[in-house]
């Protein structure tokens, strides 16, 4: 069956995670077109209200229908009320059918004796928000009809993340980055996720969502505590069955004391917030201290990890009042550590650039193999 992948704000990320996403969780996959907006993915045996939960780039999936007259009648005798509101996500379709369409829709309705509203007619794509307000939602794809199987929940999202008994935003990463991260990283079914900068738990919060087991390190022992507290919070308000270990311990020492670790998701330190943009001697000695922070941690990975294994991290690049670019060094590390840029997807170039509006600080993501 095919189904379209709806890209979110960053497309090419949004596209590495899902074939990422594919891979670990071992699913038979072809790539049929990708574009700026959606990827079509043939699958067999697929559930897309998991795969919705587990993604952070995909704003909404829409599953192939064999008869799509049929399903809409079927649909519309489901509804108890004496109205129906739909919508219709419009992508590179020609208005006959995207009118022929609405006309089904509408005789549909009027045979099930119900009112038929075209909501957001004004919007070729219906944003996850509105989408929860429709009683029937379609996608409209090269004049094929879909029916939107899964829709994002980022309402969700900012529940677990601000009502935590901890949170601060200079510090956290966001819960659609984190799941990013840990599809990249690519966890297989009973594999352990390490994230060694933990924080406030946000990684290891979302790993235990989709049941990935995990765990987590910060030589910090306040934010370990923390951390914990989160993790206990979740896992009572979301019903965990997998909780992760969080212990107080430097990145330095950490294959020491860490065992049987199968990939890494984080986002470590990336240095003290800039509410301006810094000098140039300010960001090369903030790069220089971080250098040593991330030769530590990809020293200690490379110890670790088994052939094969993947790291999900992201690193920062600082750009000057003069416009000049700083950087960490980090990809003079990898090959020295036994780390090859891995890419997921061919013309995808990684590492790829991650902005956060209003940041001063630019952020890259890469994904390693060890080998």
């Amino acid at each position: 069956m095919n189904h379209i992948f709806h890209l979110g704000r960053d497309p090419e990320l949004s596209a590495l995670e899902i074939v990422s996403f594919l891979d670990r969780t071992n699913r038979g996959y072809k790539l049929l077109k990708i574009t700026k907006k959606i990827m079509l993915i043939s699958l067999d045996k697929f559930d897309p209200i998991y795969a919705i939960k587990a993604l952070g780039g995909t704003i909404k999936i829409s599953s192939e229908i064999d008869n799509p007259e049929n399903y809409i009648t079927k649909e519309l005798s489901l509804i108890k009320s004496k109205k129906i509101n739909y919508g219709i996500n419009e992508i590179e379709s020609s208005k006959e059918a995207f009118n022929n369409l609405t006309d089904i829709i509408k005789i549909t309705a009027k045979k099930e004796k119900l009112r038929a509203f075209h909501k957001q007619k004004t919007e070729r794509e219906i944003p996850p928000s509105k989408s929860k307000n429709l009683d029937l939602e379609l996608t409209l794809y090269k004049n094929n009809i879909y029916k939107v199987s899964a829709v994002s929940d980022p309402k969700s999202y900012e529940k677990r993340d601000e009502k935590r008994p901890y949170f601060d935003p200079l510090k956290v990463i966001s819960v659609r980055l984190a799941k990013i991260l840990i599809n990249l990283a690519q966890p297989k079914k009973n594999s352990v996720l390490l994230d060694p900068f933990a924080g406030l738990g946000t990684i290891l919060q979302e790993a235990s969502l989709i049941e990935i087991k995990s765990m987590g390190l910060d030589k910090d022992p306040l934010t370990v505590k923390k951390c914990q507290k989160n993790l206990i919070w979740a896992k009572d308000k979301f019903k965990f069955k997998v909780f992760p270990k969080v212990i107080r311990l430097d990145v330095g020492n950490m294959s020491k004391s860490t065992k049987n670790i199968d990939c890494i998701a984080t986002e470590p330190y990336l240095g003290p917030y800039l509410r301006k943009l810094p000098k140039e001697q300010e960001a090369r000695k903030i790069a220089e201290e971080l250098s040593k922070l991330y030769e530590k941690f990809l020293r200690e990975s490379s110890k670790m990890l088994k052939k094969g294994s993947k790291i999900a991290v992201i690193i920062p690049t600082f750009k000057t009042r003069d416009n000049k670019l700083i950087r960490v060094g980090f990809q003079s590390m990898i090959k020295k550590y036994n780390f090859d840029i891995f890419q997921p997807l061919k013309n995808n170039i990684i590492p790829l650039d991650y902005t956060m509006k209003g940041s001063k600080l630019r952020r890259k993501i890469y994904v390693l193999e060890k080998v």
